[in-house]
């Protein structure tokens, strides 16, 4: 059957070409296989160069002079592969054995030194590694972030990540911006399903380590949620966050950059809403805001806000904003009420409306 194969005689072991595909029932069950696994390695360390002389009769041994690219520590195994002597010809087990022995002897042990090799099984015993050992790996996974194919990325390291993030711990503030790093490389038809996904799961967790890491996250992929995710998904574990008995969770939920840069610039933006009722909301979301602020962010912000809403062409909007300066009177330095705010106010006396 070998011979239905197209092209099967380029990678036919010499005892196939010299006695036909009938020749192999006196081998090895495995050893055409051992062959073609030699060309294999010789074919993905030199793609561009020609089959090795030993695939043509006489099969000569392989030389040094022919390796290429193969890695010396390689090379070994794999003159043994190709041993023209089916009997004598290395198994893909003994190869295995070879490549992952400890062993610092010759041509021994490069698998098990292989950097790719230490990821993968570092990602296959991650939940279950000590501290330190976990955050060797995701050191490594930092450094060479931009090393590893896209594939690699999406369905082997993403998806541990992923998973590692569920039983909490401190690596989470570690791992949250590693998932958000390689995410960059990730197809945006994968990017809802191999990383947003996993990180919104995670926004329910009990784990505080995870929601802090989420929370300070939060503003890098806030974009790549859709109103419904958001709505049902996000919002009820965020808002736990406001009454959570540790201070922190509830600094970190009203963080800074959460306040201060994402949800300002999207309320700025419905201060000008076609909607009256909308602005005039608006307007009253800042006021009680406005005592969570960052001293810059009140002082750049508060008054152009308030005072946005007296010039409103809406009368319940113009309380509004007479309310929002009531409700922040403590936010605001006496050089900025004396410039600003009074003068601000002063104008609303003049109103017709009663």
């Amino acid at each position: 059957m070998g011979g239905l194969m197209p092209d099967a005689m380029g990678c036919a072991p010499p005892e196939v070409k010299k006695e036909g595909w009938s020749g192999l029932k006196h081998v090895p069950l495995s050893a055409a296989d051992r062959y073609a696994l030699g060309l294999l390695l010789h074919a993905v360390f030199n793609p561009t160069h020609p089959p090795p002389p030993t695939a043509q009769p006489p099969h000569p041994p392989p030389q040094v002079s022919s390796r290429g690219a193969i890695p010396l520590s390689v090379f070994s195994s794999f003159k043994k592969l190709l041993n023209p002597n089916a009997k004598l010809r290395m198994s893909p087990k003994n190869l295995l054995d070879i490549g992952m022995a400890e062993s610092d002897g010759e041509g021994h042990g490069f698998f098990v030194h292989n950097r790719l090799v230490k990821v993968c099984a570092g990602l296959d015993g991650f939940t279950l590694s000590s501290e330190s050992d976990k955050a060797s790996l995701l050191r490594t996974l930092k450094e060479s972030a931009s090393s590893f194919p896209p594939e690699f990325v999406s369905y082997r390291i993403l998806p541990c990540l992923a998973s590692a993030l569920e039983f909490g711990g401190a690596s989470a503030a570690t791992i949250v911006p590693l998932v958000l790093q390689f995410g960059k490389n990730v197809a945006p038809d994968d990017y809802g399903s191999v990383v947003v996904a996993p990180l919104v799961k995670l926004f329910a967790s009990a784990d505080r380590g995870t929601r802090i890491a989420h929370l300070d996250n939060l503003p890098d992929f806030a974009e790549k949620l859709d109103k419904k995710t958001v709505v049902d998904k996000i919002w009820p574990g965020l808002q736990t966050g406001f009454t959570d008995t540790v201070a922190v969770i509830r600094e970190a939920t009203l963080s800074d950059r959460i306040l201060n840069n994402e949800l300002l610039r999207h309320l700025a933006r419905l201060q000008s809403d076609p909607e009256a009722s909308i602005r005039t909301n608006t307007c009253i979301l800042i006021g009680r805001l406005g005592p969570s602020l960052g001293y810059n962010t009140k002082r750049k912000v508060l008054v152009p806000a308030f005072s946005m809403a007296l010039k409103d062409s809406f009368v319940h909007a113009w309380v509004a904003g007479v309310m929002a300066f009531m409700a922040t009177a403590e936010c605001f330095e006496i050089d900025d009420v004396a410039s600003k705010v009074v003068s601000a106010v002063v104008s609303a006396t003049l109103d017709k409306e009663k």
